[in-house]
């Protein structure tokens, strides 16, 4: 059940990263995107295979609904919150997208443990709050520094 259920949320999760008009060019959404799969996999990894605080179902149709959510949704959902963001004009707006973006890195994950998918062992969901807040900070801080650096790279070749 669980892999219908994510396979269904990695599509309309594309296509609301598709329709939104994002203002991010291709290399800033590429660079983000990727920071944040490999945040999550290595995050996912240490703290599964590791440190063994999670433990993750064996049923191969759980797993495959595990590894969408980790190497999928989360980072489209951060990219979504990230290009909310930016649209943004002031700050409670970008407060909101940023919540918005971390309560639902929370509940798709939350999800996981209803389906159980995985239980936690030695890891609760405060855990997860900090693990998704941090995760949401590298990605912001990812945008902003290769938006700088890319805007001076701009400016030296004009």
């Amino acid at each position: 059940m669980s892999i219908v259920v994510y396979f269904a949320l990695t599509w309309l999760l594309i296509g609301c990263f598709i329709a939104l008009n994002n203002k991010m060019n291709l290399m800033e959404s590429t660079v983000v995107f990727l920071v944040t799969l490999v945040v999550s996999i290595n995050a996912s990894w240490i703290l599964i295979e590791e440190m063994e605080l999670i433990q993750v179902t064996e049923q191969p149709e759980e797993y495959i609904g595990y590894l969408l959510n980790r190497s999928v949704i989360t980072p489209l959902i951060v990219m979504i919150g990230i290009i909310l963001m930016i649209k943004s004009e002031n700050f409670i707006s970008k407060a909101i997208s940023y919540i918005g973006a971390f309560v639902l890195l929370t509940g798709v994950n939350y999800s996981l443990t209803y389906f159980g998918v995985f239980e936690f062992v030695n890891w609760n969901i405060i855990y997860d709050l900090i693990y998704f807040a941090a995760l949401m900070l590298i990605a912001v801080l990812t945008y902003k520094s290769y938006h700088n650096l890319y805007d001076k790279e701009a400016v030296k070749h004009t």
